[in-house]
């Protein structure tokens, strides 16, 4: 599991990377921890001031890696 709620959150290419990583060593389940860090759709006032991940961002990150 990796906490993405703390300190500053990583970029999308920072996250594929990881995840690249990982799968190389054979490990083949991540987890994301997000609260403020993850743009809910109506609930902008959590998010605001950070730089979450949109929906959109985690999907792709879930996808297989083409």
């Amino acid at each position: 599991m990796l906490d993405i709620s703390r300190d500053k959150v990583p970029t999308m290419q920072t996250l594929r990377l990881l995840i690249d990583m990982l799968a190389e060593w054979k490990v083949n389940h991540v987890e994301l921890y997000m609260e403020h860090t993850f743009a809910y759709h109506n609930h902008c006032d959590v998010w605001v001031a950070d730089s979450p991940l949109t929906a959109d961002e985690v999907r792709a990150l879930d996808a297989p890696a083409g």
